[in-house]
C-alpha cells in the first residue's frame, strides 16, 4: 500500500523542537522525489483504445504536477505496465497536501484556487480508432502518490467512409460564451473535474491520413453547442460542406458519433486559386499556399513546409519551415518568441533531418558553418525541445569568421533581438535572400554555391529578421485584435558577409514591405493592422 502524503506530513509538523536535522522527515515545500502511480476511469481518457474499449497508456505520456501552493513540475520519466493499462510517473516536487496532476504534460499550464489553466488544441492530430493524446485533457487530485485520472473532455466519433480525406473541420456555436477548443479552466476541487473555455475557438480540425472506414475522434470541450457545419478536405483540396442544426450536448468522458455518411461525388466542390495566405493562422507566418496540407507548396513544388511542435507540449508550436529542395537550403522559419521557452536545458547539438520534411535536407556546408535559424539559446524550456532547433531545415549556410560567431554581424543581431522579448509574445520571421543583394553601407554580395554529400547548395547572400510586436509589451491582447497604432514591425537586413564586431545600426533597419519587394513574399499576412510601410528606429532602440 503507497504511504499517504497527508500522513507524511502530518508527522513532520509534529516533530518535537528537540530532533536533530537528521531526523526530521522533510517539511512542506522541501523538494521530494515521488513516484505517482497513475489509472483512470473507463471513459476515454489516454492516447488509445484496445480492443475491449479500454485505455491504454504509452511510454510517450507525460503529465504536470501541482502542489497546492501552485507549484508545478512535469513528469516524463514513465513505466507502462505489460499492455498498457497502468503507468507510474516519477520525478523530483515540493511536498504538499495535496497534487493535481494534468494528463498530457503542458509546461504552459497554471495551478489556482482549485482551477487548472490549460488549452483544448484547435488542430487535432488524427488518429484511427482513437484520438490526439495532446488534446485527451484528464484531471487526478491526490493527498497520496495515486493518480486516479477523470476525463475533462468529450469525444465526437466521426467515420471516414471516402477515401483520401486530409481534415475535417468542425465549427459550432457554443451556448453561453463556450468554445469547443482553445483556452480552458478545469475546475479540479470537485469529485469530478469541470472544464469551461475562456478564450477559445470555433473551429476545431482534425489533421492526417484517414483511412477508410475507419472512426476518428474530436475531443471538444463540454458544452451544447448548435449550428453544426462539417467540412471535409481531400487530396486535390476539393471540399464537402455537411451541416447539422439540432443542437449537441457534448457531455465529459463520453463519446458521441456525430457523422457516419459517404459524401457523394455531387457534393465536393473543387478549390478556386486562393488569394495569397496562409496554411495556417499563427501571426508569424508568411504567406504560403499548402490547401491539402502535404508539406508542398502548390503553385512552387521545389518549396517544402513543416511545423514542428514542442516535443515537451505537442499543443505549442516551435517553429514552422520554408525549404527550398533545389536550393538544399531554409528560405525562412518563423517563430514565436517569448519567455516560456526559456529554461536551463542548454545546448544540445542533435543536427538530424527533419522527420516532417519530405525532401533531400542539407547536414553540412562546406566552407561554411551551420547556423541556427531559430537560436538553440531561444528554445531551452527542455533538452526535447532543443534539440529540434538541429533539424536541417532550422539550418542554414553562414560564414564564421567575422559573421556566426561571437561579436559577429548576426550574432550581435541574436543578441539585440533577444532585448525586444516582452510579456506579449514577439514574432519572428528568420530568412535569406539568394539574389545579389547590396547593403546601405555599399557592400555587394553575389549568389554562390557550394558543395557537399547531397549537391549543391545556394549561399545566401543576406540573410533577415523581420519582427513583430505590441508597442506597450504588455497588453495582454493578441496581435490580432490590435490596432496598427499598437503594434510596430521592422526588417533587420544584414549582407552576409564577414564584418566582425558589427552591431545593428538604423542602416540595417529597413520596412517589412520594403523586404517584400526584396524577397517577393507577405509577412503577416495574419496581421492585416501589422504596419509594414512603417519602420521608426527609435521603437527599436537605435
Amino acid at each position: 500500500m503507497k504511504r499517504s502524503l497527508r500522513l507524511l506530513l502530518l508527522a513532520a509538523l509534529l516533530l518535537p523542537p528537540a530532533c536533530s536535522r537528521e531526523d526530521r522527515l522533510p517539511e512542506i515545500g522541501a523538494e521530494a522525489s515521488l513516484r505517482f502511480e497513475a489509472s483512470h476511469e473507463s471513459s476515454p481518457v489516454r492516447t488509445a483504445l484496445s480492443a475491449d474499449g479500454r485505455i491504454l497508456w504509452s511510454q510517450d505520456d507525460s503529465i504536470s504536477v501541482f502542489t497546492a501552493a501552485g507549484v508545478s513540475r512535469i513528469f516524463s520519466d514513465v513505466l507502462v505496465s505489460e499492455g498498457g493499462y497502468h503507468a507510474s510517473f516519477s520525478g523530483t516536487i515540493p511536498l504538499s497536501a495535496t497534487y493535481r496532476a494534468l494528463c498530457p504534460a503542458d509546461p504552459g499550464a497554471r495551478f489556482s484556487n482549485d482551477t487548472l489553466y490549460t488549452t483544448l488544441p484547435a488542430v487535432q492530430r488524427a488518429v484511427a480508432n482513437g484520438f490526439d493524446p495532446a488534446a485527451a485533457l484528464s484531471v487526478a487530485v491526490t493527498g497520496s502518490e495515486e493518480l486516479y485520472f477523470r476525463n475533462a473532455v468529450s469525444l465526437l466519433g466521426i467515420v471516414i467512409r471516402n477515401r483520401d480525406i486530409r481534415s475535417v473541420e468542425l465549427s459550432a456555436t457554443g451556448a453561453s460564451g463556450t468554445f469547443p477548443a482553445g483556452s480552458c479552466a478545469i475546475f479540479a476541487g470537485g469529485a469530478l473535474p469541470e472544464a469551461k473555455s475562456y478564450s477559445g475557438s470555433r473551429t476545431v480540425t482534425l489533421s492526417g491520413d484517414f483511412e477508410n472506414d475507419e472512426v476518428y475522434y474530436l475531443a471538444v470541450l463540454p458544452g451544447t453547442y448548435s449550428d453544426l457545419q462539417f467540412v471535409f478536405t481531400d487530396a486535390t483540396g476539393r471540399r464537402a460542406t455537411l451541416s447539422n442544426k439540432k443542437p449537441l450536448t457534448a457531455l465529459r468522458g463520453e463519446m458521441t458519433d456525430v457523422i457516419d455518411r459517404t459524401i457523394a461525388e455531387s457534393e465536393w466542390v473543387s478549390p478556386t486559386p486562393p488569394a495569397p495566405g496562409a496554411d495556417y493562422g499563427w501571426p508569424e507566418l508568411p504567406a504560403q499556399t499548402d490547401l491539402d496540407r502535404n508539406g508542398i507548396d502548390d503553385n512552387d513544388p521545389d518549396l517544402y513546409y513543416s511545423h514542428t511542435f514542442r516535443a515537451d507540449a505537442a499543443s505549442i508550436r516551435n517553429y514552422s519551415s520554408c525549404y527550398s529542395a533545389g536550393k538544399l537550403h531554409p528560405v525562412w522559419v518563423a517563430a514565436p518568441m517569448h519567455a516560456c521557452y526559456l529554461g536551463s536545458s542548454g545546448r544540445n547539438d542533435s543536427y538530424r533531418n527533419d522527420p516532417l520534411l519530405g525532401c533531400l535536407q542539407s547536414p553540412k556546408f562546406t566552407g561554411y558553418t551551420r547556423g541556427h535559424m531559430v537560436g538553440s539559446s531561444d528554445r531551452t524550456v527542455s533538452v526535447a525541445t532543443n534539440k529540434q532547433t538541429f533539424y536541417y531545415s532550422n539550418i542554414g549556410a553562414q560564414l564564421q569568421a567575422g559573421f556566426n560567431t561571437g561579436g559577429g554581424a548576426w550574432n550581435n543581431l541574436e543578441s539585440k533581438t533577444d532585448s525586444f522579448l516582452c510579456a506579449d509574445t514577439l514574432y519572428q520571421v528568420i530568412g535569406c535572400i539568394f539574389t545579389s543583394f547590396t547593403d546601405r553601407y555599399g557592400n555587394t554580395v553575389s549568389p554562390s554555391t557550394g558543395t557537399n554529400s547531397v549537391g549543391t547548395f545556394q549561399v545566401p547572400t543576406a540573410w533577415y529578421k523581420v519582427l513583430l510586436r505590441t508597442k506597450a509589451g504588455n497588453t495582454g491582447k493578441r496581435v490580432t485584435d490590435c490596432s496598427a497604432s499598437e503594434l510596430q514591425c521592422a526588417a533587420f537586413i544584414l549582407a552576409h558577409r564577414s564584418n566582425a564586431s558589427h552591431k545593428p545600426t538604423a542602416d540595417d533597419l529597413y520596412s517589412v514591405a520594403e523586404l517584400e519587394k526584396l524577397t517577393g513574399l507577405t509577412y503577416f499576412v495574419n496581421v492585416p493592422s501589422a504596419p509594414k510601410t512603417v519602420c521608426n528606429a527609435s521603437d527599436w532602440g537605435l
